[in-house]
């Protein structure tokens, strides 16, 4: 094995881009891995194939907030186009005709618009 050619202070200063060896840019993460202080990632680097530990220590955390109301989950499709018509929308908030053009156009879907968002909003993981 070769001698580490970064500090870690420098690694840290590069975001982990870098081969703590080779200096190489050429790096694959692999699964991950808990310690009592730090959730750990194996990094390899193509370039000169060794191998070391990244560390990563929590900083805090972020709620995800649902980006439309839950109760789209509670109604039917014909039900939602009609809440939206109420409130003088053509679109649902979240769920946008462009959005679903573009998964028409990749074969993602063959859903008409409103069943297409019905099908989006039930298969979310918000609660």
């Amino acid at each position: 094995m070769r001698s580490v050619q970064i500090s870690e202070e420098r690694y840290v200063e590069l975001k982990g881009q870098r081969c703590i060896y080779c200096n190489g840019d050429a790096l694959w993460g692999f699964g991950m891995g808990r310690s009592d202080t730090y959730v750990t990632q194996q990094i390899s680097c193509s370039g000169c194939m060794n191998t070391w530990h990244d560390q990563y220590k929590l900083c805090g955390y972020e709620v995800d907030t649902c980006p439309y109301p839950l109760t789209d989950k509670k109604i039917s499709s014909s039900e939602l186009e009609e809440a939206c018509q109420d409130k003088g929308q053509t679109e649902h908030s979240y769920y946008t005709i462009a959005k679903w053009r573009q998964a028409v156009s990749k074969d993602y879907s063959l859903l008409g618009y409103w069943d297409w968002v019905f099908t989006k909003i039930h298969s979310d993981s918000w609660q």
